[in-house]
């Protein structure tokens, strides 16, 4: 008879006593029960509680394309931001300074005018005024060079020296003139628009065994101090003179008529045309009988009169 007292323990939450010889055999027994039971459900949850595998659906490459492009916005954010911060601030100073320069203008404009309104009409009142001031008073105008080709008969330092070689010139019915410039004297038997019409008309002095020479003869730009008026008579002057200079080079009629309309138009507001007027119309009453050579003679001295005034 065993005198051992049993084994307490607790099995599925009772209390149970075994005897001491059972309890080895019983506990291995229980040991392997629950390690089946363990076994068990280690299968079970591989069957239905599997964690599930997720797929990687990118790539090393994609990664790295998105860090270099993190890596390039995050190089140009400081650039933006001080592009964006420029326009912002350069705005608003401009409005600033806008509203700044109209209020001073304010300001000046109603203190010169004790705080009252400006009348329009009188504003367009001076206006006129000023327009009118402006056309009576004198200032500066430019007078358009001229060009032309001239045959000459000689050039001499001395005016005695040209008068006595431009006999031989009138006695076989040439007209000429004798131009100063730069204390030389030129003797001028002809004229004509170009190059080619001057040497045809040299040709007839030099069958004559009186010898000329064809050149470029031009009077520069220069300014007198004329009247809007007087501006554009001299233009007017200017534009019929090469007209009839054309008109002779190709052997046709001048339009006499017209410069007598271009005399009659004279503004005569100044002192300072009153010469030259009186020249070109002394010069205009010789055109009606005059032949080639001697409308050749005539637009010469008219430009001469016309280059006197820049002295």
């Amino acid at each position: 008879m065993d005198n051992r007292k049993p084994v307490i323990v607790w099995m599925n939450g009772k209390k149970t006593k075994l005897k001491r010889t059972n309890t080895n055999n019983y506990l291995l027994d229980e040991l392997k029960h629950e390690q089946a039971a363990t076994v068990d459900d280690a299968d079970n949850i591989e069957e239905e509680d599997q964690i599930p595998v997720y797929t990687r659906q990118h790539t090393l490459n994609s990664d790295e394309n998105y860090s270099k492009k993190r890596k390039k916005f995050h190089n140009l954010k400081p650039i933006i931001l001080a592009i964006m911060s420029a326009v912002v601030i350069g705005t608003f100073l401009g409005f600033l300074m806008i509203n700044f320069f109209v209020g001073i203008d304010d300001s000046v404009s109603g203190s010169q005018n004790g705080g009252q309104p400006v009348s329009t009409v009188d504003d367009q009142d001076d206006s006129e005024d000023e327009d009118e001031t402006t056309d009576n008073t004198a200032v500066k105008k430019a007078v358009p060079n001229m060009t032309a080709y001239v045959l000459q008969g000689g050039v001499y330092n001395q005016e005695e020296n040209a008068m006595e070689v431009e006999k031989s010139f009138t006695e076989d019915g040439a007209s000429t003139t004798i131009w100063k410039r730069d204390e030389s004297y030129y003797l001028f038997v002809g004229i004509a628009s170009t190059k080619e019409q001057a040497q045809k008309i040299a040709e007839n002095y030099n069958n004559e065994d009186l010898e000329v020479y064809v050149k470029e003869w031009n009077s520069d730009e220069f300014e007198l101090e004329l009247t809007n008026a007087e501006s554009d008579w001299i233009r007017s002057v200017y534009s019929h003179w090469n007209d009839s200079l054309q008109s002779v080079s190709e052997k046709e009629d001048i339009q006499v008529e017209k410069w007598n309309s271009i005399l009659d138009s004279y503004p005569g507001e100044t002192e300072t045309l009153s010469l030259f007027f009186e020249g070109v119309k002394n010069l205009t009453d010789q055109m009606e009988n005059a032949d080639g050579t001697k409308m050749q003679h005539i637009l010469l001295q008219i430009w001469h009169e016309l280059d006197k005034l820049s002295i």
